[in-house]
């Protein structure tokens, strides 16, 4: 079928549990029941509201050359060999609209519809499969192809710093519904946005130690991932890379960019000034502002009581009493 509605669409690419209805989801996400019709020729139903209906069966015995053609990974395929299709019969609404998903270079629709799917998937497994509840949010990036790259966002419950150990549960388990994916996998602190990896490689570098908060995965899948074999110059053997790459096949990186105990607060400004700065800001009419998590100061646990006095002395406009104390703890080197 060609041009469903678009939670159809959705799901077609999402990697739902086996034997789960699709058309069952894809009305869940719709909100509405999705209105289906019966096939012309086969036993099959379809969305009513296709713009177009193909039918036929596709031989178990045959297959035929796919032309070279673009993926999530940025790359092209080839000498790849397809399924044929062979049409039955044709069905179609009054001057039909052709509705394509194109796979290339990310992004592309491809990378970013299989992301947001994934992204449900995995977090309902890690929170409700798995136990995890300390998981806030889970982001696939499009630069890996909607499901190379994973970041796990972290949240306390009750004020309860999550532990370490609940990190790399999460991290751990992020393997385990797929061998195929993910490939690198983050997880960062709640104030941390998932989705910006500016954000997320600010924790990489200040909140993670390679030695130490790095774990490596071998005997994973890689499909489509060059990096895991070449293509071989044998024609008749010529595959795109998927199961390569040695007897303990492919492998993932799992990285803890969570903070392992108190830090300073963050250097910005404390929430109530920078929201009433963006409050000026929108009455002077200028362009609307997209804040970047973090976008305002925060403790993060280590803050000595007399650095607190000294920054309401600030807020207050007392500099000079600040200077005073600050001067009165000078010693002679």
């Amino acid at each position: 079928m060609i041009g469903p509605v678009p939670a159809v669409c959705m799901v077609s690419v999402t990697r739902v549990p086996q034997g789960s209805d699709e058309m069952a989801i894809a009305g869940g996400i719709a909100q509405e029941p999705i209105e289906v019709v019966k096939c012309e020729t086969i036993d099959v139903e379809v969305p009513a509201s296709a713009e177009i209906v193909l039918e036929g069966e596709i031989p178990t015995d045959y297959k035929e050359p796919d032309p070279a053609c673009g993926e999530n990974t940025g790359y092209m395929i080839i000498n790849e060999s397809v399924r044929a299709f062979k049409i039955k019969c044709i069905t179609h609404r009054k001057n039909p609209i052709w509705h394509d998903i194109i796979s290339q270079f990310p992004p592309s629709e491809s990378s970013v519809i299989r992301g947001v799917g994934v992204e449900g998937l995995m977090r309902n497994f890690l929170v409700h499969s798995c136990g995890i509840p300390q998981v806030k949010d889970v982001a696939f990036h499009y630069s890996g192809g909607g499901w190379r790259i994973c970041v796990v966002r972290m949240q306390d419950i009750g004020g309860v710093r999550t532990h370490n150990s609940t990190v790399w549960q999460a991290l751990t388990a992020t393997l385990s519904l797929s061998v195929d994916y993910p490939k690198i996998v983050i997880a960062v602190d709640e104030d941390i946005d998932p989705w910006d990896l500016e954000s997320v490689f600010w924790a990489v570098a200040f909140r993670y130690m390679p030695h130490r908060d790095t774990k490596i995965i071998q005997g994973r899948s890689a499909t489509l991932d060059q990096s895991s074999a070449p293509y071989t110059l044998d024609t008749e053997q010529m595959r795109y890379p998927t199961l390569l790459g040695g007897p303990q096949g492919a492998s993932a990186i799992l990285m803890d960019a969570t903070r392992k105990w108190d830090y300073t607060p963050i250097a910005l400004p404390k929430r109530q000034y920078m929201e009433r700065a963006r409050e000026i800001w929108n009455e002077l009419g200028f362009p609307s502002l997209q804040p970047k998590e973090p976008w305002y100061g925060q403790s993060l646990g280590l803050w000595p009581e007399p650095y607190q006095r000294q920054a309401e002395l600030a807020e207050k406009g007392e500099f000079d009493q600040v200077a005073q104390e600050l001067m009165s703890g000078g010693e002679k080197i």
